[in-house]
């Protein structure tokens, strides 16, 4: 991100916010709006929390399945087994480092946001069982 400044990725994170509620998402990863940028923005608690180089420290072994929906994927549904935890390193838009432990709904929107960075929609699950 150094290459494009601190402004310019300040103002893509907010244009990225911008998008994301115009069109009532809760997360939006920068490959969904053409950027080659390893960022995503989850809502958290209510509060829009840009991710920049997310990584997965560990996760829970119980799981969590919602029928999730996907702005890239509109009009289809799955029903995806989440991890009930996760614990993700990232840096913030001020290039501060955090290790943060997100549970339940939050884990369930970063984990959504962080399979965009790797290239994986909800198109690529099985429906898991009900």
């Amino acid at each position: 991100a150094d290459k494009f400044g601190k402004l310019w990725l300040i103002e893509t994170a907010q244009n990225m916010i911008y998008t994301m509620r115009g069109v009532g998402g809760l997360g939006l990863a920068a490959p969904q709006v053409g950027l080659d940028l390893n960022m995503a923005i989850a809502i958290v608690s209510k509060i829009p929390t840009v991710m920049i180089n997310p990584v997965i420290l560990s996760k829970a072994e119980e799981t969590i399945a919602i029928r999730e929906g996907c702005l890239s994927c509109p009009g289809k549904e799955v029903r995806i087994l989440r991890p009930a935890w996760i614990e993700v390193k990232y840096n913030s838009i001020n290039g501060k480092e955090n290790i943060r432990l997100f549970g339940q709904m939050d884990a369930i929107v970063v984990s959504h946001e962080l399979d965009h960075l790797a290239g994986k929609l909800i198109t690529d699950y099985v429906d898991a069982p009900e």
